[in-house]
């Protein structure tokens, strides 16, 4: 599991194998889901989940922060089959004492 906080829109990307669950635990996002060519935005409000398939591309976004709870596969990038700036190898974990 891992928790986010987004705003503003992720970069186009799937991944290999693997499903994703998001969870919106406070605000509003859309997630772009393009497969077989065909485009379409999911809308998801507080207490939304959405299953994304494995190899379906996606791209979440959102107007004002929201954030969310993932669910996937563990070592799976946050970026996916894509490599930029945003990819974390190695993304922060929250500690017990927290």
């Amino acid at each position: 599991m891992r928790l986010a906080r987004i705003e503003g829109g992720f970069d186009w990307h799937f991944h290999d194998g693997v499903d994703e669950a998001f969870f919106v635990l406070k605000g509003e996002m859309e997630m772009g889901l393009r497969e077989n060519g065909v485009e379409r935005i999911e809308r998801l409000a507080e207490g939304d989940f959405l299953v994304v398939p494995r190899n379906v591309e996606h791209r979440p976004a959102a107007e004002r922060e929201c954030w969310i709870m993932m669910i996937e596969t563990a070592g799976a990038l946050n970026t996916g089959n894509v490599r930029n700036a945003r990819t974390r190898d190695h993304p922060p974990r929250l500690s017990p004492d927290r």
